[in-house]
Protein backbone atom coordinates (compact mmCIF):
# COMPACT_ATOMS: atom_id res chain seq x y z
CA UNK A 1 0.00 0.00 0.00
CA UNK A 2 1.31 3.35 -0.61
CA UNK A 3 0.50 6.98 -0.32
CA UNK A 4 -0.34 7.47 -4.35
CA UNK A 5 -2.89 4.53 -4.59
CA UNK A 6 -5.30 5.98 -2.06
CA UNK A 7 -6.85 8.70 -0.80
CA UNK A 8 -5.50 9.10 3.11
CA UNK A 9 -6.51 11.44 5.61
CA UNK A 10 -4.77 10.73 8.93
CA UNK A 11 -0.95 12.22 9.36
CA UNK A 12 -0.16 9.07 11.42
CA UNK A 13 -0.86 6.78 8.46
CA UNK A 14 1.33 8.90 6.47
CA UNK A 15 4.01 8.78 8.76
CA UNK A 16 3.56 5.42 8.82
CA UNK A 17 4.16 4.67 5.26
CA UNK A 18 6.72 7.06 5.01
CA UNK A 19 9.08 5.15 7.50
CA UNK A 20 8.47 2.35 5.64
CA UNK A 21 10.31 4.16 2.53
CA UNK A 22 7.44 6.13 0.95
CA UNK A 23 8.28 8.88 -0.41
CA UNK A 24 5.00 10.16 -1.81
CA UNK A 25 3.23 10.05 1.50
CA UNK A 26 5.89 12.41 3.27
CA UNK A 27 5.40 14.94 0.26
CA UNK A 28 1.94 14.85 1.34
CA UNK A 29 2.94 15.09 4.81
CA UNK A 30 5.36 18.44 3.84
CA UNK A 31 2.09 19.38 1.35
CA UNK A 32 0.35 19.64 4.47
CA UNK A 33 1.84 21.42 7.03
CA UNK A 34 4.04 24.00 5.51
CA UNK A 35 2.40 26.61 5.30
CA UNK A 36 1.99 26.12 9.14
CA UNK A 37 5.54 26.17 9.79
CA UNK A 38 6.31 28.76 7.25
CA UNK A 39 3.84 30.92 9.49
CA UNK A 40 5.50 30.36 12.28
CA UNK A 41 8.99 31.15 10.98
CA UNK A 42 7.68 34.48 9.36
CA UNK A 43 5.89 35.62 12.48
CA UNK A 44 8.93 34.71 14.56
CA UNK A 45 10.67 37.45 12.30
CA UNK A 46 12.81 35.39 10.07
CA UNK A 47 13.33 37.29 6.68
CA UNK A 48 11.71 35.36 3.80
CA UNK A 49 14.23 34.03 2.02
CA UNK A 50 15.61 32.67 5.20
CA UNK A 51 12.02 31.43 6.62
CA UNK A 52 12.41 29.19 3.13
CA UNK A 53 15.52 27.64 3.95
CA UNK A 54 14.76 26.82 7.43
CA UNK A 55 10.93 25.74 6.44
CA UNK A 56 13.75 23.18 4.14
CA UNK A 57 16.16 22.36 6.73
CA UNK A 58 12.89 20.98 8.85
CA UNK A 59 11.28 18.91 6.64
CA UNK A 60 14.76 17.60 5.99
CA UNK A 61 15.48 16.82 9.72
CA UNK A 62 11.94 15.13 9.85
CA UNK A 63 12.70 13.34 7.39
CA UNK A 64 15.90 12.02 8.72
CA UNK A 65 14.33 11.77 11.81
CA UNK A 66 11.10 10.08 11.23
CA UNK A 67 11.86 6.94 12.97
CA UNK A 68 12.01 8.80 16.07
CA UNK A 69 8.28 10.21 15.83
CA UNK A 70 6.72 8.76 18.85
CA UNK A 71 3.12 8.82 17.68
CA UNK A 72 2.42 10.35 21.55
CA UNK A 73 1.66 14.46 19.73
CA UNK A 74 0.80 15.27 17.03
CA UNK A 75 2.59 15.52 13.79
CA UNK A 76 2.21 18.99 13.44
CA UNK A 77 3.57 19.50 17.14
CA UNK A 78 6.52 17.71 16.74
CA UNK A 79 7.15 19.81 13.09
CA UNK A 80 6.51 22.88 15.62
CA UNK A 81 9.70 21.73 17.39
CA UNK A 82 11.70 20.88 14.96
CA UNK A 83 10.65 24.49 13.33
CA UNK A 84 11.65 25.93 16.87
CA UNK A 85 15.04 24.85 16.80
CA UNK A 86 16.10 25.82 13.48
CA UNK A 87 14.75 29.12 14.85
CA UNK A 88 16.99 29.16 17.64
CA UNK A 89 19.56 28.12 16.01
CA UNK A 90 19.87 30.39 13.16
CA UNK A 91 19.09 33.16 15.75
CA UNK A 92 22.33 32.15 17.57
CA UNK A 93 24.43 32.48 14.02
CA UNK A 94 22.78 34.94 13.21
CA UNK A 95 23.09 37.23 16.77
CA UNK A 96 24.03 40.27 15.17
CA UNK A 97 21.98 40.99 12.62
CA UNK A 98 17.99 41.55 13.32
CA UNK A 99 14.89 39.22 12.62
CA UNK A 100 12.62 40.89 10.31
CA UNK A 101 9.45 42.34 12.57
CA UNK A 102 6.32 40.35 11.40
CA UNK A 103 4.82 40.23 8.06
CA UNK A 104 2.67 43.05 6.91
CA UNK A 105 0.15 42.85 3.78
CA UNK A 106 -2.88 41.99 2.33
CA UNK A 107 -4.04 38.44 1.55
CA UNK A 108 -5.39 35.26 3.23
CA UNK A 109 -2.41 34.22 4.98
CA UNK A 110 -0.95 32.08 1.91
CA UNK A 111 -0.31 34.11 -1.07
CA UNK A 112 2.67 33.66 -3.50
CA UNK A 113 4.79 36.01 -0.94
CA UNK A 114 3.80 33.59 1.82
CA UNK A 115 1.92 33.80 4.86
CA UNK A 116 0.94 37.12 5.97
CA UNK A 117 -0.59 39.23 8.45
CA UNK A 118 -3.97 39.99 7.68
CA UNK A 119 -5.64 43.03 8.70
CA UNK A 120 -9.22 43.06 9.67
CA UNK A 121 -11.55 43.19 6.79
CA UNK A 122 -13.85 46.13 8.29
CA UNK A 123 -13.41 48.79 5.21
CA UNK A 124 -11.62 50.65 7.70
CA UNK A 125 -11.58 54.49 7.35
CA UNK A 126 -7.80 56.37 6.17
CA UNK A 127 -7.62 58.07 9.55
CA UNK A 128 -8.03 54.07 10.84
CA UNK A 129 -5.93 52.79 8.79
CA UNK A 130 -3.11 55.10 9.52
CA UNK A 131 -3.95 53.94 13.22
CA UNK A 132 -3.47 50.63 12.79
CA UNK A 133 -0.02 50.43 10.51
CA UNK A 134 1.85 52.70 13.18
CA UNK A 135 -0.22 50.12 16.19
CA UNK A 136 1.16 47.66 14.28
CA UNK A 137 4.67 49.39 13.51
CA UNK A 138 4.84 49.96 17.15
CA UNK A 139 4.31 46.26 18.00
CA UNK A 140 6.39 44.48 15.62
CA UNK A 141 9.34 47.16 16.90
CA UNK A 142 8.73 46.48 20.49
CA UNK A 143 8.87 42.07 19.98
CA UNK A 144 12.50 42.94 18.38
CA UNK A 145 12.96 44.03 22.02
CA UNK A 146 11.13 41.09 23.51
CA UNK A 147 12.94 37.80 25.37
CA UNK A 148 12.80 35.12 22.10
CA UNK A 149 11.65 32.39 25.23
CA UNK A 150 8.43 35.40 25.44
CA UNK A 151 8.28 36.21 21.57
CA UNK A 152 7.62 32.16 20.53
CA UNK A 153 5.58 31.28 23.09
CA UNK A 154 3.31 34.56 22.43
CA UNK A 155 3.77 33.98 18.48
CA UNK A 156 2.43 30.21 19.03
CA UNK A 157 -0.37 31.29 21.61
CA UNK A 158 -1.68 34.53 19.88
CA UNK A 159 -0.58 34.26 16.27
CA UNK A 160 -0.55 30.32 15.33
CA UNK A 161 -3.40 29.87 18.28
CA UNK A 162 -2.18 27.03 19.28
CA UNK A 163 -3.85 25.82 22.83
CA UNK A 164 -1.25 25.57 25.96
CA UNK A 165 -0.38 22.00 25.73
CA UNK A 166 0.31 21.60 22.53
CA UNK A 167 2.84 24.70 23.03
CA UNK A 168 4.14 23.04 26.17
CA UNK A 169 5.12 19.98 24.14
CA UNK A 170 6.12 22.44 21.20
CA UNK A 171 8.82 24.25 23.53
CA UNK A 172 9.42 21.35 26.03
CA UNK A 173 8.44 23.43 29.21
CA UNK A 174 5.41 22.81 31.56
CA UNK A 175 2.24 24.69 30.85
CA UNK A 176 2.29 27.07 33.72
CA UNK A 177 5.81 28.16 32.41
CA UNK A 178 3.83 28.39 28.79
CA UNK A 179 1.17 30.14 30.45
CA UNK A 180 3.73 32.41 32.23
CA UNK A 181 5.75 33.29 29.19
CA UNK A 182 2.80 34.46 27.49
CA UNK A 183 1.17 36.95 30.03
CA UNK A 184 4.78 37.99 30.30
CA UNK A 185 4.88 38.55 26.96
CA UNK A 186 1.47 40.76 26.93
CA UNK A 187 2.41 42.55 29.97
CA UNK A 188 5.76 43.90 28.24
CA UNK A 189 4.08 44.58 25.47
CA UNK A 190 0.71 46.62 27.35
CA UNK A 191 2.89 48.35 29.70
CA UNK A 192 5.56 49.52 26.67
CA UNK A 193 2.37 50.71 24.45
CA UNK A 194 0.64 52.07 27.55
CA UNK A 195 4.09 54.17 28.09
CA UNK A 196 3.83 55.84 24.67
CA UNK A 197 0.49 57.10 25.00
Amino acid sequence: MSASNQQITSDYELVKLARNGDGTAFDQLVGRHQNLIHNLLRRLGVPTQDAEDLLQETFIKAWRSLQRFNFEAAFSTWLYSIALNEWRSFRRKNNRRRLLPFPTGKGSGTDEVGPQLEPPDLAPGPAQITHDRMLMERIEKLMEDMHPALREAMVLRDIQELDYLEISRIIGSPIGTVKSRINRARSFLAKRLEKDE
